[in-house]
């Protein structure tokens, strides 16, 4: 399940920590639901209370549950030092039980770099040290004078994340999987495609395609969640500085959001590590609605998909 972001819509009313925790409340119910994974995310200086801390949030995450994976979808590897981000996956790794996902990306938001020190032209190669250092320091060798010797084998699995076929290329060369974005089912078959002509072993190499998904019949408001998912997709629209555009999601009753994203979730078959986030609580939804979401996904959405 994703995308879990601690957003609340600047027309609403400070909720002060109500989304962070309703993080973890959320993972204790997509545990309970059958959902295999839940994914957490980063920006920083916004005005609407983005997470900036995904892994202390997949930490808090993991105290609660026993069962499903905790991904980072995704941490903004270049505004990191490498070896503590090595240290802080290593340690969720730890408290978890192995069962973090490492996204990492290379973030785009100019106004994000400067405050840590990194020029935003730099961003590719940061993110190839990040990832060469968490590598080196989980297998226990020295990176940049730095070791540890792990209690167990702390190595998450790093995937990588973007849009464009570059940084599809980076996650084949360098990363461990690959991880999309939000989308629609066109998109998410395009990246596919552009995928599938890489070298890669499909018994490896993991793959995370993510879809924004409204489900009308759940027994929550469609207009609640619309408003939500166009809230959201009007501040990346605005972030990326990309043209004005409807909402890239998958729309409709339980059946037709099943029948529309089988294509990619054939595809997904393919492969023996491959995980499909849906997209199912935005800004804005109460938590009541929110869990009603969860749990009506939770009984015929996942048996559908995990059926096929």
């Amino acid at each position: 399940m994703a995308l879990l972001t601690g957003q609340t819509p600047t027309a609403q009313t400070p909720a002060g920590d109500e989304p962070f925790r309703g993080m973890v409340h959320r993972a204790i119910a997509a545990e309970r639901a059958g959902f295999d994974s839940i994914w957490v995310s980063e920006h920083h200086f916004t005005d609407d209370g983005y997470l900036t801390s995904p892994l202390v949030a997949a930490a808090a995450m993991a105290g609660v549950t026993s069962r499903i994976r905790i991904g980072t979808g995704v941490v903004l590897a270049p505004l990191h030092h490498p070896v503590r981000l090595a240290e802080d996956a290593a340690t969720v790794q730890l408290v978890s039980g192995d069962r973090l996902l490492l996204g990492m990306a290379i973030g785009y938001r100019p106004e994000e770099f400067p405050p840590f020190g990194v020029r935003r032209q730099d961003r590719v190669g940061r993110l190839h040290a990040a990832v060469d250092v968490c590598r080196r320091l989980h297998t226990g060798q020295e990176a940049r004078g730095a070791w540890f010797r792990p209690v167990l084998d702390v190595r998450p699995p790093m995937l990588l994340g973007g849009h464009s076929p570059a940084a599809i290329r980076r996650a084949v060369s360098i990363g461990d999987g690959y991880l999309t974005g939000g989308g629609d089912v066109d998109h998410a078959i395009r990246l596919l495609d552009v995928l599938a002509v890489e070298p890669h072993d499909r018994d490896v190499f993991h793959v995370g395609i993510h879809l924004a998904v409204v489900l009308e019949d759940a027994g929550v408001p469609t207009d609640v969640i619309m408003a939500g998912a166009e809230y959201q997709h009007r501040r990346y629209t605005e972030w990326m500085a990309l043209p004005e555009r409807p909402p890239a999601l998958v729309r409709g009753t339980t059946d037709q959001v099943i029948e529309s994203i089988s294509p990619v979730v054939d595809r997904l078959g393919s492969y023996a590590n491959a995980t499909l986030l849906l997209r199912l609580i935005v800004p804005g939804v109460p938590a009541a609605m929110a869990d009603q979401l969860v749990h009506h996904a939770g009984s015929t959405l996942l048996p559908a998909i995990k059926g096929r």
